[in-house]
């Protein structure tokens, strides 16, 4: 691996960046999924509310 004195600009900058995009991209992923669970489960809360509500109307 060259020193990162020798390296091109360009190659700098992705030798410095690949790190942080790690990080960023696992939490945009843990972000995504935690969403998506939230929402799953309030859809399952809705669907077994759902007949209790029509049952209640008077």
């Amino acid at each position: 691996m060259k020193k990162f004195d020798q390296l091109t600009p360009r190659q700098q900058f992705l030798r410095q960046n690949i790190l942080r995009g790690v990080i960023y991209g696992g939490f945009v992923l843990v972000l995504y999924w935690s969403v998506t669970r939230i929402i799953e489960i309030q859809r399952e809360k809705d669907a077994e509310m759902q007949p209790k509500i029509e049952t209640i109307d008077f």
